[in-house]
């Protein structure tokens, strides 16, 4: 079912893909509270990363709903479309931080601990564009850019919601840079991960037209 979800907020009009690791969290947080108003438990996400609170609990156990999550995967009339675009080697090294070194190794359980190159490896093994885990699947393989009206770079998120739709603040999830680990970033696991998300690094290029 997570070949083709959307975010979609339906009181400003915009729709984004979701894709792990690439803002949702923020996305989610902008529906939520477009929806239903502010939240008092949703201050986490103005004073930064808590291991036990994050925007996947808070927002289930407020409303029981996922607001703005279409499950479908399909897009909604007359709205503004977008995907959120990330540097797949930095994506995929916040996932490594976030899922074996962090605090959810129940994600993959037989990574917990595993070096980059492990990492790598597992990816390299895996990853294909018919694949359904979301955090590791190629950014490329959920969407079809060309019925997109705007690609987003993550570091431009904030600037694309201030410009188009008058947020003055967007929510963010803690970063996976604050999971501490000395095991080191190596060349061979990024050539591996360059290689395995090839497609993905080529976006700006290949759309830059529709690039914000």
């Amino acid at each position: 079912m997570y070949n083709r979800l959307r975010i979609y907020n339906k009181q400003k009009g915009w729709a984004a893909v979701f894709v792990p690791r690439c803002g949702t969290g923020s996305l989610k947080t902008l529906c939520f509270r477009d929806a239903k108003g502010y939240h008092p438990e949703l201050n986490i996400h103005l004073m930064g990363y808590h291991p036990e609170l994050n925007i996947h609990s808070i927002i289930p156990s407020i409303d029981g709903e996922r607001h703005g999550i279409i499950v479908n995967g399909y897009w909604p009339e007359d709205c503004y479309k977008f995907a959120v675009w990330r540097d797949p080697l930095q994506r995929s090294i916040s996932c490594w931080r976030g899922f074996t070194q962090g605090i959810t190794p129940h994600v993959f359980p037989h990574l917990h601990h595993c070096s980059f190159d492990e990492w790598a490896e597992f990816l390299q093994k895996i990853v294909r564009p018919e694949m359904i885990e979301p955090h590791i699947k190629r950014q490329i393989d959920s969407y079809d850019a060309e019925e997109l009206d705007a690609i987003v770079p993550l570091d431009r998120l904030e600037e694309f919601m201030r410009s188009a739709y008058g947020y003055d603040y967007i929510p963010k999830q803690g970063s996976s840079k604050e999971i501490k680990t000395n095991l080191p970033i190596t060349d061979r696991g990024v050539d591996i991960i360059s290689d395995i998300y090839a497609e993905d690094l080529a976006v700006p290029i290949l759309y830059h037209s529709k690039v914000y």
